[in-house]
């Protein structure tokens, strides 16, 4: 289970959360585009074209991209424990630890080895740069292929092909094309700079373990990011519906006693004041100011959460 699981959920519990997301969202809310352009629109050039020639390589894009992106924002900060949070925790170690249970130790000792040696130079990556982008694409490729197992819970059906053997050529070049375009699109932006706050893979604190768990792509000063690597540019509603229930879910945290997405240096918490896309095959980030989705409509969704799932807040 996760929100995503929550938002495409058939209970009635999961029904009436998907009845208060939709109150707040409906009619859609108005994001901007850095470029000036119409929001999910025409006039968007896709600047990646898709040619993935299976879904799987379009799963393991998506989530090597985001692991990607992070190294390449977490390279451009200053701050050492931001930069070290980069690194931690990946969700690719459930992956690996999945594996350890129905694999033969001599596979898994692969495995095991050929992620810390990964751990290893991406960290080499995020505090000096001393990997090059080429090795970091093939890491990044194992990565996902561990996350997949993680978040599905199904090793692949060949194991040593599809984790001990390098990622398909055609993947390594499409993410080498798109962290081309990251670097000359997001980080040439101004969006990011060397003293910004960063929350790699933002989580929601024990509260969002009633919708299964919750996990964001990355938080910088101030805006909650969602990297998109479809070849969709049109508005899509669970998308919508997933970025603001992180929202939703932050400030349900924190209400009862939490810290959301985490503190400042401050000890203060952080706060989410706009939701945005990055739709990696076109260059294009779409803002959303938090505000513009009404005050009214937030609170009256809040309360009408914490009674569904029976919370307290302090």
């Amino acid at each position: 289970m996760s929100l995503t699981s929550t938002l495409q959920g058939k209970t009635e519990k999961d029904k009436k959360f998907q009845d208060i997301i939709k109150t707040i969202i409906n009619p859609r809310p108005s994001f901007t585009t850095v470029s000036g352009k119409k929001a999910f629109s025409a006039e968007y050039e896709e600047l990646v074209p898709y040619s993935l020639s299976n879904p799987y390589y379009a799963t393991l894009v998506g989530v090597g991209f985001d692991y990607l992106a992070r190294f390449i924002v977490a390279n451009k900060i200053k701050n050492t424990n931001s930069k070290r949070s980069a690194v931690n925790n990946l969700v690719a170690g459930n992956g690996l630890k999945r594996l350890e249970k129905i694999t033969e130790k001599r596979l898994y000792d692969e495995l095991d080895k050929k992620y810390k040696n990964s751990v290893k130079m991406c960290e080499g990556f995020v505090n000096d740069g001393k990997s090059n982008l080429d090795e970091m694409l093939y890491i990044a490729g194992y990565l996902a292929s561990l996350e997949i197992v993680a978040r599905s819970g199904m090793p692949p059906q060949d194991i040593k092909k599809s984790l001990i053997v390098d990622t398909d050529i055609e993947v390594i070049n499409d993410l080498r094309i798109l962290c081309n375009l990251f670097e000359n699109i997001f980080i040439s932006s101004g969006i990011l700079n060397e003293n910004s706050s960063v929350i790699f893979n933002p989580r929601f604190g024990i509260v969002s373990m009633h919708c299964g768990g919750a996990d964001a792509d990355i938080f910088i000063d101030g805006t909650l990011y969602d990297f998109k690597c479809t070849k969709s540019k049109g508005y899509n509603w669970s998308d919508c519906a997933q970025i603001v229930g992180y929202y939703l879910l932050n400030i349900i945290d924190i209400r009862c006693g939490g810290h959301g997405i985490g503190i400042d240096e401050y000890g203060d918490e952080y706060s989410i004041d706009r939701l945005a896309f990055y739709r990696s095959r076109y260059g294009e980030i779409e803002n959303l100011e938090v505000e513009l989705l009404g005050e009214n409509k937030v609170e009256q969704g809040i309360e009408e959460i914490r009674k569904l799932w029976g919370l307290k807040f302090i």
